[in-house]
């Protein structure tokens, strides 16, 4: 179980902070929530508890470079088909593993940096960006637009919108 002020990743949502455990009542069955504060859009959302597997404690702030390393000096092939380019980015994404993130979104970038990424490649590549930024963000205490940004730039992803 995790407590109040525990900095934790959601999956599919990005880093967080929970601020309360409550009990609500929905449809009759009472429940207790994690209220998490998300950084990389202000928003809340209530988790039940019994859902803590769809959590986890972030990267410590030490880890921080080895995931930016990726971003800046990895080399990884991205396949040549959608249909495993699309099995690349959920198994990333299924790994709940910030480095299996940041080497996905390192072949990615790699390839698109200069054109126009598909709309398959570009999903992917927003949602990676979100997930590590957010987490990162919160690793390092700063703003979430802050380290976005930073992650923009190693990547070097000029036509990034």
């Amino acid at each position: 179980m995790y407590s109040i002020g525990d900095k934790v990743l959601v999956k599919k949502y990005g880093a967080g902070i929970i601020r309360a455990i409550e009990e609500k009542n929905i449809d009759s069955v009472i429940k207790k929530y994690y209220l998490i504060e998300l950084n990389n859009n202000k928003m809340s959302i209530f988790l039940p508890i019994e859902d803590d597997e769809k959590i986890r404690i972030i990267i410590k702030r030490e880890d921080v470079g080895k995931v930016l390393d990726i971003l800046k000096n990895g080399v990884y092939e991205l396949p040549h088909t959608s249909l495993e380019r699309y099995k690349l980015y959920k198994n990333a994404l299924l790994s709940y593993n910030i480095f299996e993130y940041a080497k996905a979104l390192k072949a990615v970038a790699e390839k698109y940096k200069s054109k126009k990424a598909p709309q398959l490649d570009y999903k992917a590549m927003n949602e990676l960006l979100i997930l590590i930024s957010s987490e990162i963000s919160i690793a390092l205490d700063e703003e979430f637009e802050e380290t976005k940004k930073k992650i923009i730039e190693i990547l070097n992803l000029k036509n990034y919108k």
